[in-house]
């Protein structure tokens, strides 16, 4: 798993699963970041019912894009999850960020959900950020992403920013502290095993982690 994390902050390809035509949605407005803030990489929107968003050609499923897939974010209903991270383990994508909430936060049938997901993410190796985050964002020239429904995209610097608050990210990524710095959103909010829980203290780019 933790070989796996530089597919969630250096991807050379994203699938955005769920990807909206419709305006100010959460994955219309991620694949607009992804595109504003020139990232490096390819984007694959995955939408059944589009040929394309903002221009970028859509894929009907996971298992449809012909090309490896690095980075898989995922905007779905959290009930149409573990069935989502199933096709990702197959088709080999190693880097997961799960957007939607649903899960342990609402108890019930939400702690179940999230068991299947920590089940799956093991079975396939697979390096998580989520669910019910943000998302990520990394400045980096090398990378220039903006995996994340913030709009505000900061100048790359050397300070890492790790948090499990959804608001202290909303409101950094919300242009109140960050002007000139390297940022990273991990917010992981669901019962990772003691292995997924070692890419926290995976060596960070040169810099502070705060």
């Amino acid at each position: 798993m933790l070989e796996n994390v530089e597919k969630v902050f250096y991807p050379k390809s994203i699938a955005l699963v769920g990807a909206s035509t419709k305006e100010n949605s959460l994955s219309r407005t991620i694949l607009t970041n992804l595109i504003d803030g020139g990232y490096k990489g390819i984007l694959y929107p995955v939408n059944p019912k589009s040929e394309s968003i903002l221009g970028v050609k859509c894929y009907p499923s996971v298992s449809a894009i012909p090309d490896p897939v690095d980075l898989a974010v995922i905007v779905i209903p959290s009930s149409y999850i573990p069935a989502s991270l199933e096709e990702c383990g197959k088709k080999g994508i190693k880097g997961i960020i799960i957007i939607s909430a649903g899960f342990k936060e609402v108890g019930g049938e939400g702690i179940v959900l999230e068991k299947q997901v920590v089940e799956i993410i093991k079975k396939y190796n697979m390096a998580l950020i989520g669910p019910n985050c943000l998302g990520v964002i990394n400045p980096d020239e090398k990378s220039s992403m903006n995996a994340a429904f913030g709009k505000f995209m900061p100048k790359a610097g050397n300070i890492a920013f790790i948090t499990q608050r959804f608001l202290i990210s909303a409101v950094l990524s919300g242009r109140i502290l960050w002007q000139s710095s390297s940022m990273f959103l991990w917010l992981l909010l669901i019962c990772l095993s003691p292995k997924a829980t070692e890419f926290v203290s995976l060596p960070m780019p040169a810099g502070r982690v705060l």
